[in-house]
This record gives C-alpha cells, sequence and structure tokens, in this order.
C-alpha cells in the first residue's frame, strides 16, 4: 500500500490518512479502539468495511503492530512499527513538495474528468465531486481550492479540458475533456482505467523535460522512467556517499535529502518497487537542485544511474 500519489482506490487515501491519525493518537503507546478513527474522518471514504481491510493491508506491510481483542476488529489495539513511522514521515514531507502536487493534481483532475463524462454523458461535471472522491487527495489529503482552480486553468490553457470561463478565472466550469486530454488519458493506461487499476500517468507537451511516476508533466520530452533497476554491488556505497555529504547542505534540506535517502535504502533493500524508487529517485533529485552544492548533485546523480533510470543531473 501507499505506492502512489494520488489513486482511484479509497484503501489508499485511508491507509495514509489513519497513519497520520495513528502518530497523533499513539503518543508513544498503543491505541486502543482503532475504530475511533471513524469518528475522526470522512465517513464518504472510510467506513468499517474499509478501514478492516486497511487494517489487514498496513499490518501485512509490516507498517503496523496489531493486538487482537475479542470483540471486532475496531476494538484491536495498534501501533506504528518503526517501518510505519518512517513511512509517515515520508508522507508528510512529499506533501511539502508543492510542483509535485500541483502536477499530481492535474494528472488526477484529468484522469477523473475523463470517466466522469464515461459515466454521466449527461450530466455536467463539477469539481466538488472530484475533491470528494479517491483522486481528489495526494497522499491522503485533499487538494486544496487553489490546486483545484490552478489545474483547472492550466489543464485549459493546454488544451486538455474545456468549458465555462468567468472573467478570464483560472476555474473552469461544467469541464469536459478534449479530444487531446481523453487520448493522453487512454495512452498512458493503453485504455480508459477502470477505477480498480490505480492511478494512470498522463504526459502532455508544453516546454518542460523531466521524468515522472503517476503524475502529470508538462514537456516536449517528458520520460516515464521504466525498467528501473538496482546494482546491489554498487548501490550501498552510492549510497554512503550521498549520505555522507548530506551535512554540506543548508540546515533546512538536511531532514528532508536524510528522508528521501533512507527511503530508497529501504526500498532497494527489498523487492525493489520500480514506481516508489522513480518517486524517491526524484524527491531527492529535487533536493539536489536547490541545495547548490555541486558534489551533492553529483553524488545524487551516480546514485540515480546506479538505480537504473535515464534520469541526468
Amino acid at each position: 500500500m501507499l505506492d502512489r500519489p494520488w489513486t482511484t482506490d479509497s484503501d489508499e487515501v485511508v491507509a495514509a490518512q489513519f497513519l497520520d491519525w495513528l502518530v497523533t493518537a499513539q503518543q508513544g503507546g498503543l491505541v486502543p479502539n482503532v475504530g475511533d478513527f471513524l469518528q475522526r474522518t470522512d465517513s464518504s471514504i472510510a467506513d468499517e468495511e474499509t478501514l478492516t481491510r486497511v487494517l489487514a493491508g498496513l499490518n501485512a506491510d509490516g507498517l503496523l503492530r496489531v493486538e487482537q481483542s475479542l470483540g471486532d476488529v475496531l476494538s484491536d489495539s495498534a501501533r506504528l512499527s518503526d517501518s510505519g513511522v518512517m513511512r509517515q514521515r515520508r508522507l508528510v514531507a512529499d506533501r511539502a513538495d508543492g510542483t509535485a502536487r500541483d502536477l499530481a493534481c492535474e494528472g488526477a483532475m484529468l484522469d477523473w474528468l475523463v470517466n466522469w463524462v464515461r459515466e454521466h454523458p449527461d450530466s455536467g461535471s463539477s469539481w466538488d465531486s472530484f475533491v470528494s472522491d479517491a483522486r481528489g487527495h495526494y497522499w491522503g489529503e485533499p487538494f486544496t481550492e487553489n490546486e483545484t482552480t490552478r489545474a483547472s486553468g492550466n489543464l485549459r490553457a493546454r488544451g486538455l479540458i474545456d468549458g465555462v470561463v468567468v472573467n478570464e478565472s483560472d476555474i473552469v466550469f461544467r469541464a469536459k475533456p478534449t479530444a487531446q486530454g481523453t487520448e493522453a488519458v487512454r495512452q498512458a493506461s493503453g485504455l480508459l482505467p477502470s477505477g480498480e487499476s490505480g492511478p494512470t500517468t498522463v504526459n502532455y507537451t508544453q516546454n518542460f523535460q523531466g521524468t515522472v511516476s503517476g503524475q502529470v508533466v508538462q514537456g516536449d520530452n517528458a520520460n516515464l522512467v521504466q525498467n528501473l533497476g538496482v546494482q546491489p554491488e554498487r548501490l550501498d556505497d552510492l549510497l554512503e556517499d550521498v549520505r555522507a555529504l548530506i551535512g554540506t547542505l543548508p540546515e533546512n534540506q538536511q531532514p528532508r535529502a536524510a528522508i528521501w535517502v533512507d527511503a530508497i535504502s529501504e526500498e532497494s533493500s527489498n523487492d525493489a518497487d520500480q514506481a516508489a524508487l522513480v518517486t524517491f529517485s526524484d524527491r531527492l533529485r529535487s533536493v539536489a537542485s536547490k541545495s547548490g552544492s555541486a558534489a551533492f548533485t553529483a553524488a545524487v546523480g551516480l546514485l540515480v544511474k546506479a538505480l537504473g533510470g535515464e534520469i541526468g543531473l
């Protein structure tokens, strides 16, 4: 679970929200009655059946430690494992990346709109419905009104959606995807998504070059990094090289860099998840690009190449 910034699966949204809640609720100890979470979250997304599935998934992934009660599952006690604490910290760090949030919002919004129009051909779209959908969340946190407004304006400016605009504002009312927008979603997923396959990756063109996983990018040469492979004989040394240079970064950037290096190390030590490694690599590259440290940037570049991605700094 928790390997996509936005998703069509409400269980993924609830999983992220549950980790956030548990961090606050546990305060160093077990949290009795995990069902209390349902009193503090959006009932349109989370219910007893959903939470039961989420608890099982997080437990299977080693992110939770659950103590079963004699009652139903909602009476169980739980706390985050060490891996769960690290994963929740990564969620918080990732949510702070405004550029990534904006790109993800555009991708999620276009994917939602194409599916909405397909399923409701005679009904006008409303962005309120998008925000209440699973896609309307970034790592479990709802997209803000400003983010959805910017996203709709950007999608319209690039010819991917059309609709009613008042006084040249960014918000697009009664939006519909253009043929280009629908084709972008089709090409990204092979077919229009079924709603069970997770988010698609949408590419559209402007003047940007980069890599992406599960998000929209702008660019004539935007590439989805594929076949990311780890070279174990080099990876440990390269990770240590990057870690050794974290201390050369501005103090406010060091914690963020450490989070992504640890994330890459943890993911690559297990059965490497390609999408997760691409995401973590992109986040580390983002830190490097703002660091002003040529040595750190070079070390990150070597690390990413060792991971097998065609990513050049």
